[in-house]
């Protein structure tokens, strides 16, 4: 329900975004703990790493951080059955004003013509065997465009995936180390 909530308000433009401190590194701890347990019942090792020049606090959306980082992990989670998923946070190499978020799976991957359905909405892939295939298709979607939201960028493109199939895959988006919300704080 509060996926399609989303997607209406990001239909009209009216999906908020606020600003306000954050502890980075508590935020995403707390992330991971709610990910251990299924982690460990599945045997695959969740990692946390967090790169030593990345500040421990920010100025961002801390409830559309969560949203996204929790999809990620959701998704990689159930298309992982071994080995290990990483939440990897850097300085952006291009832009001093932004930190890069990865989730790093070795899970079953996406093959290159299924990849570009993702980011659509109902971009469900069907074809993945052993696999639960619950949900409507409308996590990446919004993840996508409130990562877009979270970095400044207004083309509406926030998440950049690399994955081979069979090997596992790469999410990774961008946020503002300080974003400042103008009056019109909607995506």
């Amino acid at each position: 329900v509060n996926s399609l909530l989303d997607l209406q308000q990001l239909g009209q433009g009216k999906l908020k975004i606020n600003s306000s401190k954050i502890y980075l590194r508590k935020v995403l701890n707390d992330i991971i703990r709610l990910f251990q347990f299924q982690g460990k019942s599945s045997g695959i090792l969740l990692n946390l790493h967090i790169d030593d020049d990345v500040p421990d606090e920010i100025r961002t959306d801390e409830s559309r951080l969560k949203q996204i980082i929790i999809n990620l992990l959701a998704n990689a989670v159930k298309f992982t059955f071994k080995g290990s998923i990483t939440l990897q946070v850097s300085q952006d190499s291009q832009d001093n004003e932004k930190l890069e978020i990865s989730i790093l799976d070795t899970g079953i991957g996406i093959r290159e013509k299924d990849q570009e359905k993702l980011f659509k909405m109902y971009g469900k892939l069907e074809d993945r065997e052993g696999v639960n295939k619950n949900g409507v298709g409308l996590g990446l979607t919004i993840a996508n465009a409130l990562s877009a939201a979270l970095a400044g960028r207004e083309d509406g493109k926030g998440i950049e995936l690399k994955s081979k199939y069979g090997v596992g895959s790469r999410f990774s988006f961008r946020i503002l180390k300080n974003l400042v919300v103008m009056n019109n704080n909607t995506v």
